[in-house]
């Protein structure tokens, strides 16, 4: 009969254990890509700002791509751009913000910004043909859909963050969303 209670004891123990486990998420690393920038964002990033990393990216980002991450900072917003260094010149020519740059050497870019930016209010301005995704149980982010590109966006800790990308489908982009959005580190500033 001892043998019983303490038996049902550890048991009842046991699946209390693993149930407590279970609802803590896992907090994966960021995607390998990523190691070479994490100690100049971490010391860059000031106190106002949050900066999520995605644990995976797609292979269609990383593949066949000699990486070479970009950090831009201010007051107001984070920006980090996984770029291709050996983009071909004809795309690379015209430098960021030209179509053929953001679709073929861009690979990838998130941002975060504080709500008070101007930043947030002008994607918020512009950003009224985003569909309303979800992105977890109690968390809802927009996809935009341009010609060969797309940009998911969703408010979380007090800050807005936007990724970006030319190379995967929007399926493919709402994962990496989904993944920053449920168990990204989180990299908090000074």
């Amino acid at each position: 009969m001892k043998n019983k209670s303490l038996l049902s004891l550890m048991v009842t123990l046991i699946i209390v254990g693993v149930g407590v486990c279970a609802s803590i998420p896992a907090i994966a690393e960021p995607d390998p890509v990523f190691k070479p920038i994490i100690g100049e964002i971490k010391k860059k990033l000031p106190s106002n700002l949050v900066f999520r990393l995605p644990s995976r990216l797609p292979g269609t980002i990383t593949n066949k791509m000699s990486p070479q991450l970009t950090f831009d900072i201010n007051s107001e917003r984070a920006y980090l751009a996984l770029e291709d260094k050996d983009c071909p010149p004809r795309f690379s020519r015209g430098g960021r913000g030209t179509r053929g740059y953001n679709l073929v050497c861009l690979r990838f870019s998130v941002a975060s910004s504080t709500l008070a930016s101007k930043y947030y209010q002008e994607d918020r301005q512009r950003g009224s043909g985003a569909d309303a995704i979800e992105l977890s149980r109690n968390q809802i982010g927009y996809h935009y859909q341009g010609t060969d590109w797309n940009t998911v966006s969703w408010v979380q800790d007090n800050n807005y963050f936007k990724i970006y990308s030319g190379t995967v489908r929007r399926n493919e982009l709402i994962e990496v969303a989904r993944s920053m959005v449920a168990n990204s580190q989180v990299i908090n500033g000074r």
